[in-house]
């Protein structure tokens, strides 16, 4: 396993063995006292046994509780980060959860909650975050809140890829309800301006899905080809619904949502090392 930065936001990550594991997740929210804690490190530990690399779609950190945030509250700022450097607490409190796992991390995005901070506090806690990740001797990649990933097979002795796959993880905007189709919808519109990916993956709504569609297109020898463009979405670990009583998510009139991330899993199939895909949710 080869993981290479590209540039900010395009990573390739070269598979050497017959199958690997990858855990996908996003709005983690670690900071948070809505965390689902327990969860997360149940898919950490797993992560672990299957040797599986993971990748984060954006909002691995929460922090709302800045002295600029309009959203803060005092009641839901956790001990360990009552303090005046409250985003190097909150760095030290996320990192505590992912350092005995920091070699799997292959691929950290931004989402709004990180771009809010570097936006209105002056301090970038992806990068900060996946540099603690490289002194730990991992190859973890910067993302953006669009990140390309280019996973690739070789054959022996050879330079070229034998077989290569694309995924563009968007950490998603706009409203975070959509009642109806639970963010769905929005296969139907990035399926328009996004040609030859394989996998399209969104978080941010906290809903999820897994949403095969097929494509017919010809190629450069004349033949009409059929592939799927898997479009995923995942929940995140953040429960702020909780019993329906009290809570941000409650006074504002929003659902409970699954909690959970998203398993793909990769082999090589054959002399030509071509790539299959296989994606399970885990979700409580």
């Amino acid at each position: 396993m080869e993981i290479l930065q590209i540039s900010r936001g395009v990573a390739r990550i070269n598979i050497t063995e017959p199958e690997q594991w990858f855990l996908l997740q996003s709005d983690v929210h670690a900071d948070s006292v809505y965390c689902n804690k327990k969860l997360l490190k149940q898919h950490l530990k797993k992560a672990e046994e299957r040797d599986a690399r993971i990748l984060i779609a954006g909002d691995l950190f929460d922090a709302m509780q800045g002295a600029k945030d309009p959203r803060r509250s005092y009641k839901e700022l956790k001990k360990a980060l009552k303090t005046d450097a409250y985003f190097d607490a909150v760095l030290d409190d996320v990192w505590s959860v992912y350092e005995p796992y920091a070699k799997l991390l292959a691929v950290v995005g931004y989402g709004n909650h990180e771009y809010a901070v570097t936006r209105h506090n002056g301090t970038d806690l992806i990068n900060r975050f996946v540099g603690r990740c490289r002194e730990a001797g991992a190859q973890t990649a910067v993302g953006g809140f669009g990140t390309w990933v280019r996973f690739s097979t070789y054959r022996e002795s050879q330079a070229t890829p034998a077989d290569t796959v694309w995924m563009y993880a968007m950490h998603g905007a706009g409203g975070t309800e959509s009642p109806v189709t639970r963010g769905v919808i929005q296969t139907n519109r990035q399926g328009v301006y996004l040609k030859n990916v394989d996998v399209v993956w969104n978080g941010h709504n906290h809903n999820a899905y897994i949403v095969p569609i097929a494509n017919v297109h010809p190629t450069n020898k004349d033949a009409i080809k059929q592939d799927i463009t898997w479009f995923l979405r995942t929940p995140g670990y953040q429960d702020g619904y909780d019993d329906g009583i009290d809570g941000w998510a409650v006074s504002r009139g929003m659902m409970p949502k699954p909690m959970g991330a998203i398993w793909m899993h990769v082999t090589q199939t054959g002399h030509d090392k071509s790539i299959k895909l296989e994606f399970h949710q885990d979700l409580e």
